[in-house]
């Protein structure tokens, strides 16, 4: 197998092939003053199985080309098998049409991807709503990795194993209550109303101990961090020691600083979209 990285899985890319004993190499790319992609494999792929590793963030958008053309152009190249390795998958949450016109882009980017040639898809932790698994989205071998035992891990090792977990709003609730479980902590979910586009209304949660506690809120993503910054703000209310934040995604790193700037201790994320946190 040979592993071949995309310009957003170069990180994991390299790791990935020196976990697997694999050949690795990285697809060239330049950008037109159009805006249009100009992409080339740079070793040989016939009668391979290659593994294309591109996180779909940041820049979903050309991302998600970069990786629907390097999947086709690999099959026209005469790779034997193309297995895609997108650590962040983007546009999963939209999963439904809830208002005439609508466009359901979760069936749209897992067509792109299936149909461009790719032979099996892996991805970690899907923002997956009212979708229970990719075979939904899928009819070739798609894994959706969760990583519950590397997060309790964290918490244990750099909080402590009294520390208590909560999550942020009830979309965390899948990740959040395994952690938990993991960790051997209670666990509670803040209620979340969106008052406006920017305001959030938390209700406090009641199920679990933060008087005088290292508090750590668990979430599957992190986007502006206006979410963890609402919880965060009830829990010191009532009597948190202190509040970290540790997520599967950290879209920018702009948010894991705008967190730490608002009196969050620890801030922490998987690499699946690389950054500092």
């Amino acid at each position: 197998m040979i592993v071949v990285a995309c310009f957003n899985g170069r990180v994991i890319g390299k790791k990935l092939a020196l976990h697997l004993g694999a050949s690795y190499s990285e697809l060239w790319k330049e950008v037109f003053p159009d805006g249009e992609l100009h992409l080339k494999f740079k070793t040989a792929l016939k009668g391979k199985e290659v593994a294309l590793v591109q996180s779909l963030s940041p820049n979903p958008n050309d991302s998600l080309v970069e990786l629907v053309f390097a999947i086709k152009t690999a099959k026209e190249l005469g790779a034997k098998k193309v297995v895609v390795v997108a650590p962040y998958l983007c546009y999963a949450r939209q999963d439904k049409r809830f208002h005439g016109g609508e466009v359901v882009s979760n069936k749209i980017a897992s067509h792109l991807i299936q149909h461009a040639g790719a032979d099996a898809f892996y991805t970690v932790a899907a923002h997956l709503h009212r979708v229970d698994s990719l075979s939904t989205l899928f009819s070739i071998k798609a894994v959706n990795v969760s990583i519950p035992n590397e997060m309790a891990d964290w918490i244990k090792k750099n909080i402590g194993k009294d520390a208590v977990v909560v999550g942020p709003d009830i979309e965390s609730h899948r990740v959040g209550r395994e952690v938990a479980q993991l960790v051997g902590s209670g666990y509670d979910t803040f209620l979340k109303k969106r008052v406006s586009g920017s305001r959030i209304k938390h209700t406090a949660i009641a199920k679990v101990e933060c008087r005088g506690k290292n508090v750590v809120i668990v979430d599957d993503i992190i986007s502006t961090g206006g979410t963890i910054l609402g919880a965060a703000k009830h829990l010191k209310k009532m009597g948190a020691k202190s509040v970290s934040a540790v997520c599967v995604h950290l879209m920018t790193e702009a948010a894991g600083d705008k967190l730490k700037k608002n009196g969050i201790k620890y801030v922490a994320s998987s690499n699946t979209i690389p950054s500092k946190y």
